[in-house]
Formats: C-alpha cells, structure tokens, sequence
C-alpha cells in the first residue's frame, strides 16, 4: 500500500508546490511507483509537469464532484515529463467552486480518501499538494495522509504562525481519529543574510521536527517553475535541485536517490525503453 505525504501550508507564499514536485519526482526516479494529486485550485503543480488545466480531460474535480464522479485511475496522467513510474492527477480552474459542491455531502472531509483507495494498491508513494488555506480540500489531503510535509518560508517573518496554526489542525484530525502526523517542517527560501531568515531560524524551539536540510533561495526553482519542470529535472545539477535532493535523502534514508550526475542517464534509459515498447506495440 501507497504511503501518503501531504505537503501543506496554511500561508501562501512557501513553495510548497515546488517542494512537492522535486520530491515526487526524486522518489520516482529513485524506483518508487509514485502518484502526485493536485489539489489546488491554482493548478501550479498540474502545469509544473506541462499540462494546460484547461484542455484536461479529466481532473480531480471530475473525481469528487457529487454527480456522476469518474474513477480516479481515469484522470491519472501516466509518466509526465516521461519519467516513468511519476503519475499525475491533476487540478483545473474548476476546484475553486468544488468545496461549494461538496458541503452538503456526509463525510466530505474523507472524499480524497476514498477515492485514492483503488490506487493505493499501485503506488509506493503519493505525495498531496494541498491548498495554501484551511478549506476543505486541505482537510481533505491531511485526512487522506499519513504525514505531512510543512515547508515554511525564511522571508516571512509571519511564517511561524502558519507553521503554529497547521499543528493545531493536526491535533484537531487526531482528537477525531485521523492519525496524521507532522513529519517535518522544512526552511524554504533560506538565506541567512536577511532579517527575517534571521529570526526564524531556530524554529525548533517550537518543539516541533525541523528538516537539517534547508532549500536555499535560489533563482533556479523560479526558472525550472516558468519552463514548466521541476527543478531536479530542469536543472539536476544546480545547486537548488542539490538541496532538494539532499532533502530527500534525510526525509526517506531507506530510499537511494540518485545524483546529479546520474539523472540524465535514468531520463535517457527510461525514454528509450518507452520508445522501444512503443515500436512493439506499434508492430503487434
């Protein structure tokens, strides 16, 4: 069975969409059958691996609208940016409208759940981009997860607060059964040279687990966003993709993920394996 991470913030601003992607994409190319769900109306993540939210087939809105829902496992697009083994449900404009949808639905807090179910069987890991508020789409990716990712930006010297405010949430799912946890928060945009990286950077005396790695603010992670790619596969030597890398490393110790150096070589053998499939199929 699928573990499932969510990555959540409840200020905007923290690139947790950007968090999300690098990681999803680092434990796909480390061999873990990976499924990202797109849960933000803003659909960041969705067009950070090439797709327009708005010639979508199908998206998350067609799987937990009330009315004549589709299978998840329909909207699923199926090895972005050709990394196999890296699934996509996507987002679209659509969301926005959706929790108005949903209200009146009995568990509605546990529609994302249900409706990964049937992938879970197929997946080592889903990772959740959650939206930046408490709404209910963001209740709905911490209940269907078994942890959660909190990225907090060193250039907001609010960020703590955002920070405080998703672990009272937390504790609020627990005291209902819902036995999510926080896995770690993690320093985004870190740059020790500015005041408020200054001010936030012991935030483990809030007594909560803070990553070793930081993610250095860096212009590449913009970049990589503007391309359309995450930066690990914009970029696999910068030095942001480096941090992002080293990050997984600490998150999931039991998982070799690969370096620099070696993910173009993945990207190369996994393109010409789905080029040669292709030709067969084609022949058949």
């Amino acid at each position: 069975m699928a573990h499932v991470t969510a990555v959540a913030s409840q200020k905007g601003g923290t690139g947790k969409t950007v968090v999300a992607a690098a990681l999803g994409a680092l434990l796909a190319l480390a061999g873990q059958r990976t499924l990202l769900v797109d849960l933000d109306q803003q659909s960041d993540l969705t067009a950070m691996f090439g797709h327009n939210a708005e010639t979508l087939d199908f998206s998350i809105v067609d799987v937990l609208v009330p009315v004549n829902p589709v299978p998840a496992e329909t909207a699923v697009i199926r090895s972005v940016h050709g990394v196999s083994g890296l699934d996509l449900l996507p987002s679209d404009i659509r969301a926005a409208a959706l929790e108005k949808q949903i209200v009146s639905e009995v568990g509605r807090e546990r529609l994302v759940r249900r409706a990964l179910k049937p992938l879970q069987s197929s997946y080592d890991r889903i990772i959740i981009d959650c939206p930046p508020s408490l709404g209910d789409m963001t209740i709905n990716g911490l209940c269907a997860s078994d942890d959660v990712i909190a990225p907090v930006s060193m250039e907001d010297k609010n960020a703590v607060q955002g920070a405080v405010n998703l672990l009272e949430t937390l504790h609020k799912l627990r005291e209902q059964d819902q036995m999510v946890t926080l896995k770690t928060l993690v320093r985004v945009k870190a740059d020790s040279k500015r005041q408020a990286h200054r001010a936030l950077a012991d935030l483990a005396r809030l007594g909560l687990p803070v990553a070793k790695t930081d993610l250095r603010a860096r212009a590449d992670w913009n970049n990589a966003g503007v391309e359309g790619m995450p930066v690990v596969l914009w970029g696999p030597r910068t030095d942001a993709a480096r941090d992002a890398r080293d990050l997984a490393a600490e998150l999931w110790p039991e998982v070799r993920f690969p370096y620099a150096s070696e993910i173009r070589t993945i990207l190369k053998q996994q393109r010409a394996a789905t080029a040669v499939t292709e030709v067969n199929r084609a022949a058949a």
